[in-house]
């Protein structure tokens, strides 16, 4: 957490989940997304004792203008929401799966900058709807600056999300697993 001496605030953005299962995943076979990505720790040999660290807008600018607030104004976590599309879910809107700790940045290229740090995410079903933080439902997209959370709606998140199973090793290992099948087919996935 970036500001120890405060209570912490974070943004909201939302990815294409794959649909695939119940793991907040990118959708990775459809659409070959890129980000949140995953893998990043597990590339950069950072993943260490079950820490997982993942990155958002690291390979390609998805949210630029949400991650450059969330880097230029110092908050301490991006939170990943999406909108459950595997079948049987009874969800109605986006939920809220996880968050990349704001640990550090990293400049990609001019005007592109990533967001990095250890990664927490729990099941969609145990996801946080949107709607409990006061945002009216929607399936769609959050906005291309995403939703500041205050520091009330952030512990919120976090108390709910630390009440839940924890499934980012599952992510990360389903990830892996995708794109190796995704390039057997002679598609492109990860960077």
């Amino acid at each position: 957490m970036s500001n120890s001496d405060t209570r912490p605030k974070g943004r909201v953005i939302r990815f294409i989940h794959a649909g695939t299962n119940d793991l907040p995943l990118r959708d990775i076979p459809g659409q070959n997304k890129t980000e949140p990505y995953l893998e990043y720790g597990h590339e950069n040999g950072l993943n260490e004792n079950g820490r997982i660290v993942a990155a958002e807008n690291y390979c390609a600018e998805c949210y630029q203008k949400a991650v450059q607030k969330v880097v230029n104004q110092d908050e301490d976590y991006l939170f990943l929401a999406t909108y459950p599309k595997q079948s049987g879910s009874e969800a109605v809107e986006n939920q809220i799966v996880g968050y990349i700790e704001n640990e550090g940045s990293e400049p990609i290229a001019e005007d592109h900058i990533a967001v990095f740090g250890e990664a927490r995410f729990v099941s969609v079903t145990d996801g946080l709807p949107m709607s409990e933080l006061g945002y009216s439902p929607s399936k769609g997209p959050v906005g291309g600056w995403g939703r500041t959370l205050d520091e009330a709606q952030t512990e919120t998140v976090l108390n709910h999300i630390e009440g839940q199973t924890d499934v980012t090793q599952d992510c990360l290992d389903m990830v892996l697993e995708m794109e190796d099948a995704s390039k057997s087919g002679n598609s492109t996935s990860g960077c």
